[in-house]
């Protein structure tokens, strides 16, 4: 019996999917050991991704692909370009900032027509799921 299974893992290929045909520069917001960002960096241009934690830094660094760039910083304060990303993809760290502005933050970072996708931890303030739509 396989043991291994990792919360975070399962949904790598969800967010892989929402990425637009053709994207480029994509951002792993609350990278954490830099799983999702190296498995992006492998199909895209070029990833950034960032998490506060420097140990989660240190460990998203190892091994990561050249066009691969890991920033330390917090989501709500860290300097990324307005309008820089194809992709902004978020997976299980919203929780930890408060989501408005979290949000908000995110959806500076996208281009015209880009893409925020998120798999959020279960949360009292975010939106009913009937409200969004998302790509098969």
């Amino acid at each position: 019996m396989d043991t291994d299974w990792d919360h975070n893992s399962w949904y790598h290929r969800l967010l892989v999917r929402q990425m637009p045909l053709g994207a480029r520069r994509v951002l792993d917001v609350g990278c954490g050991g830099g799983a999702l960002a190296r498995e992006l960096s492998q199909r895209v241009d070029r990833v950034d991704a960032v998490d506060r934690d420097p140990q989660m830094v240190a460990l998203a660094r190892r091994g990561a692909l050249g066009n691969l760039t890991v920033i330390e910083g917090d989501a709500l304060t860290v300097d990324l370009p307005a309008g820089g990303y194809d992709a902004v993809l978020s997976l299980s760290s919203l929780h930890h900032l408060p989501l408005l502005p979290a949000l908000e933050r995110m959806a500076g970072w996208l281009r015209p027509s880009g893409v925020l996708a998120a798999v959020a931890l279960p949360r009292t303030d975010l939106p009913s799921m009937s409200r969004w739509s998302s790509r098969p």
